[in-house]
């Protein structure tokens, strides 16, 4: 007999939910006999398969976009699809609560709804769930962040200049209107991928005047990944004081984390890119010990559907849900929330985390082998180093006509090939791969751009 207790739907917490809303007649019972039968098929499948290449051609089918009538997404760094089965639930839930929308039959669903995802993601991350609170997206979190301390004349903030522009020097700058005092340190890498020499050049930025160093896990520009574990740690060695908050916009969903071995004093993510959940849902992840250091941006009902403080004395929580008092939701991304973060764990974030980056290697290579093809006319920017690029990667066009030549190969991928990929300022394009992606899906796409390019290059 097999010491270990097998996996049955009915043990999941998203049927525990679902089994809930049927039984407080939130939900139809077609909606209810729809989703089960989808989820044990689901489940069933992802517990029983053993071979990958089975495993992602069934993950493929997971998602409900044609791979030639459709377009093609390779742009998860901005957007991801959801799963086809959590957006159906939460279409049909959607519907059949304008039913009944009465505090007494949602408020014991919805409380056990956002309790269940709060564990679930909690030890997807190795936290306690009271650190973890849930937020509209991934800029929500940032926000906090940018708009919480108190600050001392003098005091700095260390800031990366590839953080995304809701963690960047412009949020920054912005806060530094209201509060002219703070030094805002923004850090270039200036091309260094050499481990030691990035954390130091870290911590050549950190001093005692130094309150918060921010960083993206992974850039949002150019793909690179730094070390987050030894960079957190040496900055905590120098200065134990400072809070390290790591942005996980680019990597929340895309690779295992274990936030208490990486030792982040707060971490962010935003559903909708990489952990492939419904939009307008993220996290806000905070030690103890640093939610005193961080007012509230919103002051509201909470995720337990408790009212905000009444009166100036009250005192705000000092956990995580001091950050959630967001007032009302939209329930059905809660339960959609709940609905992606069981299955992402069903999958597997291990396997998650091979299959994007073995799509990425796949579409580095075809570029490498291609420019010389084309003129060489782009080069790639993210690092070469396997340890240090992961789900995106960015080219450069160059030369005279670059801008142009950006733009037109950016247009021509989505009208004539029906592949999305995202274009940025100084004429970059980036690719981001995820698990709905094939390995047919690379290969169109680097055809696609040697087409386009050939024919520019022959005239």
């Amino acid at each position: 007999m097999s010491r270990f207790k097998a996996i049955t739907p009915q043990d999941r917490p998203t049927f525990k939910v679902a089994f809930l809303y049927r039984s407080h007649a939130l939900i139809s019972r077609e909606t209810f006999i729809t989703f089960q039968k989808t989820y044990d098929e689901i489940v069933n499948t992802l517990v029983t398969c053993q071979d990958e290449d089975e495993l992602w051609r069934f993950v493929r089918s997971m998602f409900d976009f044609d791979d030639y009538a459709d377009t093609v997404p390779i742009n998860a760094a901005n957007l991801s699809i959801t799963f086809d089965a959590v957006q159906r639930l939460m279409n049909a839930m959607a519907l059949d609560w304008n039913r009944d929308i009465s505090i007494q039959k949602r408020i014991q669903p919805y409380v056990y709804t956002i309790q269940a995802a709060r564990e679930l993601i909690a030890k997807q991350l190795n936290v306690d769930p009271k650190l973890i609170a849930f937020m509209r997206n991934g800029s929500d979190p940032n926000a906090v962040i940018n708009n919480g301390m108190d600050f001392e004349p003098g005091d700095e903030v260390v800031v990366w200049n590839e953080n995304h522009p809701t963690n960047g020097d412009v949020a920054w700058k912005i806060r530094k209107e209201r509060f002219p005092n703070i030094n805002i340190v923004v850090l270039d890498l200036e091309g260094e991928t050499n481990e030691e020499k990035i954390i130091e050049k870290f911590l050549a930025k950190v001093n005692e005047h130094t309150r918060i160093v921010t960083f993206s896990e992974v850039s949002h520009l150019s793909g690179m990944r730094l070390p987050a574990k030894s960079l957190i740690a040496k900055i905590h060695e120098q200065n134990k004081d400072v809070h390290v908050h790591l942005d996980g916009a680019q990597s929340w969903g895309a690779f295992k984390h274990d936030l208490k071995s990486i030792d982040c004093d707060s971490y962010c993510g935003g559903s909708h890119k990489w952990f492939l959940g419904p939009k307008e849902t993220g996290i806000l992840y905070m030690k103890t010990k640093s939610v005193p250091k961080f007012w509230p941006k919103d002051i509201g009902y909470n995720g337990e559907m408790q009212p905000p403080p009444t009166l100036p004395g009250d005192k705000l929580p000092v956990d995580a849900s001091r950050f959630e008092m967001v007032g009302q939701r939209n329930d059905t991304n809660l339960m959609g929330l709940l609905y992606t973060a069981d299955l992402m764990e069903l999958i597997g974030f291990e396997k998650i985390e091979r299959r994007i980056k073995a799509l990425t290697m796949r579409l580095r290579d075809g570029l490498e082998d291609m420019a010389p093809e084309v003129g060489n006319v782009f080069e790639i920017e993210t690092p070469e180093e396997l340890s240090q690029y992961h789900g995106i990667l960015t080219i450069k066009f160059v030369g005279e006509v670059s801008s142009e030549l950006n733009e037109f190969v950016y247009n021509k991928l989505y009208q004539d090939h029906k592949i999305g990929v995202s274009t940025k300022k100084e004429n970059r394009m980036r690719f981001s791969p995820h698990i709905y992606n094939t390995e047919e899906h690379i290969d169109r796409a680097v055809k696609a751009i040697k087409y386009e390019l050939t024919k520019i290059h022959r005239n």
